[in-house]
């Protein structure tokens, strides 16, 4: 509607919501409002208006795509109580297209009316990268060590550090148990 008012505002013609477009046919326009003088800002209106579009339907297939993209987490080998997240390069993959249509996005001239909604989405996206792989390190990195403290020497020879990395395993499994 924005940009059918501001035809409708150029071509000094009263635009009516309740009034089908349907209605106004180009002959209407060309006969009656002699259209073709306003050619080249119908021609820049027209633009805005396409590019718009095109950055609404990549929000919404942004939105789409995460409403139904789960983390897959799995049980560690053998394991009942250990889980491990697997398959992230679909999630990667996923960040870096939604990256890149955001970016493009933000860098359009035409997303000024909804800079804030895309900035927002940017920004939950660098988020969602950030703590995937920051997940994913303290994952690697826990059960290398946990291997390490189930030893018998290592509870007797540190067991201030046992304690502790056997509070923190508790707390990420904990955590890892909550998205499976």
């Amino acid at each position: 509607d924005i940009h059918w008012k501001e035809i409708f505002s150029y071509i000094k013609v009263p635009y009516n919501p309740d009034r089908s477009l349907d209605e106004i046919t180009l002959g209407d326009l060309i006969d009656k409002h002699n259209i073709t003088t306003y050619a080249d800002t119908l021609d820049v209106i027209s633009v805005a208006a396409i590019s718009q579009e095109k950055i609404h339907k990549d929000l919404q297939k942004i939105q789409d795509d995460w409403s139904v993209t789960k983390f897959n987490v799995i049980p560690h080998s053998k394991s009942k109580d250990k889980f491990i997240i697997t398959a992230l390069d679909d999630i990667m993959q996923l960040l870096e297209e939604h990256g890149q249509l955001v970016q493009s996005a933000l860098n359009s001239k035409h997303a000024s009316v909804i800079r804030d909604q895309v900035q927002k989405l940017d920004d939950d996206l660098k988020n969602v990268n950030r703590v995937s792989g920051e997940l994913c390190m303290v994952q690697k990195t826990l059960f290398k060590i946990d291997n390490i403290i189930t030893e018998e020497n290592i509870k007797i020879l540190l067991p201030g550090a046992y304690i502790s990395m056997t509070k923190c395993k508790i707390r990420f499994i904990e955590i890892i148990n909550k998205t499976h």
